[in-house]
């Protein structure tokens, strides 16, 4: 029965996928089991011939799939010697703790062909087997492809010593693709049976252990790809004679290379690349090794040198010699990254009839030539892979039109200028590079016959015309796409089919135009997008955020223009760097726009779970580091390697827009950023403090913007902060002297006239220090914020889960906030259950979750709830409606939904503040149950992208202590009421589109009106406006002024006389005529949009009036 458990593990759900990775067949053993027979029959199972106690159970490559059942039976056979269950799927579960009960245990293997399917940390119990002879965890596959696994496991250095030190007859230890994060035991010196020893790519670091080197026994020696893993090899290394296997690439072992090494008569494989041995070296010494077949000594600091003469020719090892006629069995040939000279005759690779795999290019300095009588030449036709890169060639290699099995050809860096029409008849082809050649004329659509294509990259070319349609649908195998730095024109591929692979699409620095077509939204698993320095005219592609592995955009210096929108189901998931600099886009930076960067919001165990090779095939797999990223760094534009922005870069890149407004605080909660450059737009209002929680942080740039205030205290600990601007803008007070600030020097400040400090030409001798802030958790002023909230009782700043406990002990608290502490989990109801809490703010928790459940009525006395920017859901209870202390409610930017009648919270009779912005509600007002005459004292009203429909409320015009109206990116129709410009203190009004239908009409009397003369900032974008709003003319204390995107053909000349203006957009409407000289009188003009018009004549040549004018 113990066994029978395991036959009914479901069979593996894809049991082709071991076929199809080249494995052995596999086969579902425990399809034989039946109990009406001795399970000492079955197969995969062997007994105890004297006792019948089972010893031993092999299902590898079974077929099984499912989890191990912890308290399965199978742990009760103590006798058991040897467990096989290697190359089954245990889809993602832990290895059993119970492993640890098979005392008797000799061979444990639970390895797999590819990712191993098991996760999670391995059990300490493992280290209760002290008979373990040998132990395999690991993952595999084919050597070239190992680096395209990702651990899964973890084992604790503790259970790893504690194994050393309990099984101390091991044989065999196999932790590859283990997580093990540690330096290694040194007691691993002690296992004197030890024969193979593989510790691959399991984040080792520290001093490798030279006792090592002593255990006589070992055949096999793998720890490569542990990069912070250092340490020599020495002299005793030739103590090892047995050994057959050294793998030592890609770590951080030095030194030079010890002559025993050259004794291991028996070595049959040594890798020693992408390390940093040094030293003068005869490559000949290395022949001795008469069973050596695997030779790689690449990116050292070794100088190797042939001495020819001491070369015994009739005793070479296997694959190596510089004679190439006695390498007829040579299967695969790598002479790439060296720097060789002279001639290859075609006559030579003649003789090497069971080559497959060519490569001579990259570094050295060798040309091809074809022989007289090429067409005699028998060419092995059975070559795969050819790689030809920086060979000199001149033109296209004919005899390539003979390699019948060709999968991948590599010709970059050459001077070819033409491709020849037979290639396009190779449809084994999946991998074609001619990039940074010399390649003119047009792309031929009959590249699309190469179906089998995984890998297209003609970048860095003189190509021209137009990109066959064909390229986005030809191929559902297509990955990577890449044809950036040509001349090509017109239209990007219109279509792309869904199913397909593409995983990299990088377009850049052509001159290209049009549309992003939104057929993309089909390419699921693509990771980079790469459109920038083209023409691309268009509003901000949102749509791309529905892609699930989306890591890279780049839409820098096109055409793009508009608001920067984010639907709800739009979130960019995997986002990590964006960069929409030099473009057009304009209107505010909200909230709601920062929470689509959520993957931007990292812990400090996190790592960005990149591969280094994006797609493999046959033998050949794709460097992420041949395909450099480019962005604005540091004030420069700087080509970063594949591996660097992916594995380190988080960035956001807005500069050179006009973005306006203030920056919003919750940009602080984007701890994983790298880099945030706001350059040169149009933002107001203060420096947020929240940005001092960017602790990654290593550029800042905020420079060419209005900001104001103080330089906040707390950059003060951006520890990698490397390099910072706010120059130009009008920032006040001292500059903080101590931290990371105090490094840069005037260049980095200046333009700030009210600024001082150490660092600048103007001291603050007379200047009082600014007082020390508060903490960013403790204020809770929103950009543009209402809320003035006084606490009586506490401010608590809490990080992690939020226990339930928390309502019972705080049964007396008045006010609870714990505003922006990174909470998760469930928000405890048993909250709404206290009866003295007068305030209660838990806003800025992105990934708190929690309903508002009707117990929220017995909160009688509380003023003030806020739980913006949260993750809380469900409808909104009418026993909320019975808070009639209420003072502010602020719900904005969670996931309430349901119908409900606005004119609801009108009872809320001390209700000053009203945000319900950004969430799932379907709002709408009755009207009709309104009494105007008992209306809240409501200040600021924020329902944007509410689903609001039909027209504004009526009401509206009786609040007479509004100050800020918020309505856009609803679905408003008809026209925008004349009242509402009748408010007497409105400040701040926002009708923008988005959804909303409005247009403005004038009434017959608007010169008799009395207009609110302290309106500041006035968005009707969008609006249908077909002349400029007279009324306008009115605003005395009008500082921004948003009117892009209606008809409007002139502007009237009482325009010119507003000179409190510091913000005028009038872009994308039909504008006609000059501008006239008179823009000039508007001195205080910080910004200046007029683009996407139909404006002629000259620009004015009295620009140096504008002497604020940061953004034109």
């Amino acid at each position: 029965m113990s066994l029978m458990q395991l036959r009914y593990l479901k069979k593996d759900k894809d049991n082709e996928k071991m076929k199809h990775q080249g494995r052995q067949c596999n086969y579902p053993k425990t399809l034989s089991w039946n109990l009406s027979t001795d399970c000492c029959l079955w197969d995969g199972i062997e007994c105890d011939e004297l006792t019948g106690h089972v010893i031993s159970i092999d299902l590898s490559s079974s077929q099984l799939y499912g989890s191990m059942d912890p308290n399965s039976t199978l742990f009760s056979l103590v006798h058991l010697q040897s467990l096989d269950l290697s190359d089954n799927d245990f889809n993602h579960s832990q290895i059993p703790a119970r492993i640890g009960d098979l005392s008797q245990l000799r061979h444990l293997n639970v390895s797999h062909f590819g990712e191993t399917t098991f996760s999670g940390e391995v059990p300490t119990q493992i280290s209760h087997l002290t008979n373990l002879l040998s132990l395999d965890l690991r993952s595999y596959i084919v050597e070239s492809l190992d680096n395209l696994l990702i651990n899964h496991l973890q084992l604790k250095v503790s259970t790893l010593k504690s194994l050393i030190q309990n099984s101390t007859r091991l044989e065999q230890l196999r932790l590859n693709f283990v997580t093990i994060s540690s330096s290694l035991p040194h007691t691993l010196t002690n296992l004197t049976s030890l024969q193979k020893l593989s510790f691959r790519h399991c984040e080792l670091y520290g001093e490798f252990p030279i006792g090592i080197f002593y255990l006589p026994n070992l055949t096999c020696l793998s720890f490569a790809e542990n990069q912070n893993l250092q340490g020599e090899l020495r002299a005793s290394i030739g103590n090892l004679t047995n050994l057959a296997l050294l793998a030592l690439g890609d770590n951080s072992f030095h030194g030079e290379i010890p002559q025993s090494l050259f004794r291991l008569e028996n070595l049959e494989n040594l890798s020693l690349g992408q390390n940093f041995f040094e030293g003068r070296l005869a490559l000949d010494m290395f022949l001795k090794l008469k069973m050596l077949n695997i030779l790689d000594l690449s990116f050292n600091k070794l100088s190797l040198f042939s001495q020819n003469r001491d070369v015994n020719v009739t005793i070479l090892p296997p694959i190596q010699s510089l004679g190439l006629s006695r390498l007829e069995n040579l299967t695969g040939l790598d002479l790439s990254y060296n720097i060789l000279e002279g001639q290859i005759e075609l006559d030579m690779l003649s003789k090497l009839q069971k080559l497959i795999f060519l490569s001579l290019g990259t570094g050295n300095k060798l040309s091809f030539l074809e022989g007289k009588n090429t067409s005699n030449v028998t060419i092995p036709s059975q070559i795969q892979t050819l790689d030809l890169s920086s060979c000199n060639l001149v033109r296209f290699p004919n005899f390539i039109q003979h390699l019948q099995e060709l999968t991948d050809l590599f010709l970059s860096d050459n001077s070819i200028k033409t491709i020849p029409s037979w290639l396009w008849n190779k449809t084994t082809l999946q991998t074609l590079d001619i990039s940074n050649s010399l390649l003119i004329g047009e792309i031929s659509p009959s590249i699309c016959n190469l179906q089998s294509l995984v890998l297209l990259a003609l970048s860095s070319n003189n190509l021209v015309g137009m990109i066959p349609s064909c390229l986005g649908s030809f191929s559902r195998s297509l990955q990577v796409l890449d044809l950036a730095a040509n001349k090509l024109i017109g239209n990007i591929p219109q279509t792309y089919v869904r199913g397909n692979s593409l995983q990299f699409i990088d377009f850049s620095s052509n001159k290209l135009y049009g549309q992003l077509p939104r057929t993309l939204v089909n390419c699921r698993m693509l990771e980079v997008l790469d459109v920038r320095h083209n023409h691309f005219n268009n509003s901000f592609p949102f749509w791309l955020g529905s892609l699930p592995k989306l890591k890279v955009v780049s839409l820098r210096d096109n055409e793009f223009h508009g608001a920067i929108m984010c639907p709800l189901k739009y979130t960019f998931p995997q986002l990590q760097i964006i960069d929409l600099s030099q473009n057009g886009f304009s209107t505010k930076l909200t909230s709601e726009i920062i929470m689509c960067f959520k993957s931007m919001i990292i812990s400090n165990k996190r790592q960005l779970d990149f591969k280094d090779e994006i797609y493999y095939s046959g033998n050949v797999f794709l460097d992420i580091d041949l395909h450099p990223f480019s962005m604005s760094n540091k004030g420069v534009v700087m080509d970063y390697p594949g591996r660097q922005y992916l594995h380190h870069m988080v960035a956001i890149d807005l500069s050179c827009n006009k973005i306006s407004g203030e920056i919003p605080d919750i940009m602080g909660s984007l701890n994983g950023l790298v880099v945030l450059n706001l350059s040169n737009n149009m933002f107001t209002g203060s420096i947020p403090s929240s940005f001092g929680k960017l602790s990654n942080l290593e550029v800042l740039d905020l420079s060419l913007n209005n900001l104001s205030g103080n330089i906040p205290q707390q950059l003060t600990g951006l520890n990698f902060l490397d390099f910072f601007n706010v120059s130009f803008n009008n920032l006040s007070g001292p500059v903080p002297e101590n931290g990371q600030l105090s490094t840069f020097d005037n260049n980095s400040f200046e333009g700030n006239k009210d600024l001082c400090g150490i660092q600048l030409l103007k001291k603050c001798e007379d200047h009082p220090k600014p007082p020390l802030q508060k903490p960013d958790g403790d204020q809770d002023s929103e950009s543009r914020s209402f809320f003035e909230l006084y606490w009586m009782v506490i401010l608590i700043g809490y990080g992690g889960g939020l226990i339930a406990g928390l309502a019972l002990g705080n049964a007396f608290a008045v006010d609870l906030s714990f505003r922006d502490c990174e909470l998760y989990g469930e928000f405890p109801v048993g909250i709404f259950y206290l009866p003295n809490l007068t305030s209660l703010n838990f806003a800025k928790n992105q990934i708190l979750q929690g309903t508002l459940p009707s117990s929220i009525g017995n909160l009688t006395n509380l003023a003030s709830l806020v739980l913006v920017d949260s993750g809380f859901h469900g409808e909104i209870p009418r026993s909320l409606f019975g808070l009639e202390n209420l003072v502010t409610l602020n719900l904005a930017s969670n996931f309430f939904e349901g119908r409900l009648a606005l004119d609801m919270f009108l009872k809320l009779k001390m209700l000053k503040n009203l945000e319900l912005s950004y969430n799932k509600l379907s709002l709408f007002s009755q009207n009709r149950d309104v009494n105007v005459t008992i209306l809240p004292p409501i200040q600021w009203l924020g329902l944007s992208r509410c689903n609001l429909n039909g027209e504004i409320p009526t009401w509206i015009m009786n609040l007479t202590t509004l100050h800020t109206l918020l309505l856009s990116q609803n679905d408003f129709q008809g026209e925008i009421p004349y009242f509402v410009f009748k408010l007497e203190n409105l400040t701040d009004l926002d009708l923008s589109g988005g959804g909303n239908k409005l247009y403005f009409l004038e009434g017959k009397n608007t010169s008799n009106g009395t207009f609110p003369s302290q309106i500041q900032i006035l968005d009707l974008s969008s609006c249908n406006l077909v002349h400029f709003p007279n009324f306008i003319q009115h605003l005395q204390g009008l500082t921004g002024l948003f009117i892009s995107n209606n008809g409007i053909k002139a502007i009237p000349s009482w325009m010119w006389n507003k000179t409190t203006l510091q913000t005028l957009d009038v872009s994308n409407k039909i504008l006609m005529g000059e501008i006239s000289p008179s823009i000039c009188n508007l001195q205080s003009l910080v910004f200046l949009g007029l683009s996407s018009n139909k404006l002629v004549g000259k620009i004015p040549h009295v620009w140096e009036a504008l002497a604020n004018l940061f953004k034109f």
